[in-house]
């Protein structure tokens, strides 16, 4: 009676290690799952045969409206590149901020309109809004404001020191120096408004809508409505 026990215990045993041998062999032969892709979104700069300059000391730019992100300073024109990460918790469906990861950039990418050529500067906003503060990051670019001489532009970041709440803030980047800087409350700004001047005083409004153009403060945009096609000759 033992005997046919211990016949059945090591049968068993046998079985049970045919089991454990097949299961890890098909495991073996089944296909790895390539991680997923980490989604992201990504924006290109305009490059300089995206706009021209025009009037008879080149004091106007004109670009199109669709082209990402453009602004004009007394000095440069302006727009930025960047590739961030979209990070999400499972089961939620808003994005959940985060430092800068491998891989990510923004940069702000100016072209200054007073050097032949537009020669192009960038600057790394990651690492300017780290400078002023390391659990910072950028969220959103403004537009340019001057304190004297000064040219700043403005930028809202996120500052995550807590990351279940975190805050926005705007903060003010000096494009000379590239150093992120507060700004008393108080502060009076100066902007560039010798476009919106001269609109009041002269035709200038009513020839560029004749054009299929808008002018809003010192930029000019393509317009699309109904259907028009601006004149390539602003001139």
């Amino acid at each position: 009676m033992k005997q046919y026990r211990k016949k059945i215990l090591i049968i068993l045993g046998v079985l049970s290690l045919l089991v454990v041998t097949g299961s890890c062999f098909l495991l073996f032969l089944k296909p790895s799952q390539p991680p997923k892709e980490q989604k992201y979104t990504m924006r290109t700069a305009r490059e300089k045969s995206n706009f021209q300059l025009f009037g008879d000391k080149n004091q106007y730019v004109l670009a199109s409206g669709n082209k990402g992100s453009f602004f004009v300073s007394k000095t440069y024109a302006i727009t930025d590149e960047y590739k961030t990460f979209i990070v999400e918790e499972e089961g939620k469906i808003h994005e959940i901020p985060h430092l800068q990861m491998e891989g990510e950039y923004w940069n702000l990418i100016l072209y200054n309109l007073d050097e032949e050529g537009l020669p192009e500067r960038k600057i790394d906003l990651f690492q300017a809004v780290r400078s002023y503060n390391q659990k910072s990051v950028p969220a959103r670019l403004i537009d340019s404001y001057y304190v004297g001489d000064t040219h700043y532009f403005g930028l809202e970041i996120r500052d995550l020191t807590d990351e279940e709440n975190w805050v926005l803030k705007t903060v003010y980047l000096n494009v000379e120096t590239e150093e992120v800087v507060d700004l008393p409350k108080d502060t009076k700004f100066g902007r560039n408004s010798d476009i919106s001047a001269t609109a009041r005083i002269t035709n200038f409004n009513k020839v560029i809508d004749s054009k299929g153009y808008i002018g809003p403060l010192n930029e000019i945009v393509t317009t699309r409505f109904e259907g028009q096609v601006p004149d390539p000759n602003i001139n």
